[in-house]
């Protein structure tokens, strides 16, 4: 599976939004990557949990700017992390369970959320 490529239809125009849109693409490719190579389960689980993490504290700081700007799209955002969140944890349970169609369908799910969701959502919550 190919990686993502940081193009400028993912920035948001907000310095520091766009760096951790970044991060979370690369630790996508490093999961990607590592899929690829066949990395043990331990490994994957390593690369998930680390998304998960980073993806928590990058929704924090979405949220929290985009409530200092009265963002009427707040509140729908907010509910798109949750929900992101959730399928992650169900997606780290099932490759947990050694279920092997799990990895395909984590990056597929990953890469076509992370571009819609960058370059459609944030994109409407920061007004670009």
């Amino acid at each position: 599976m190919e990686t993502i490529e940081w193009n400028n239809n993912f920035s948001v125009g907000i310095d520091i939004i766009d760096e951790q849109h970044r991060t979370l693409i690369d630790l996508t490719n490093d999961l990607i990557i590592a899929l690829s190579e066949n990395k043990e389960k331990l490994t994957l689980s390593v690369f998930l949990e680390a998304l998960l993490d980073y993806s928590i504290y990058h929704f924090d700081a979405e949220e929290d700017y985009a409530s200092e700007t009265n963002s009427p799209s707040l509140a729908e955002h907010k509910l798109m992390h949750k929900a992101f969140s959730d399928k992650i944890l169900e997606y780290k349970a099932r490759l947990e369970m050694d279920d092997q169609s799990t990895a395909k369908e984590l990056l597929e799910y990953l890469k076509k959320w992370l571009v819609e969701h960058i370059q459609k959502a944030d994109r409407e919550l920061f007004d670009c």
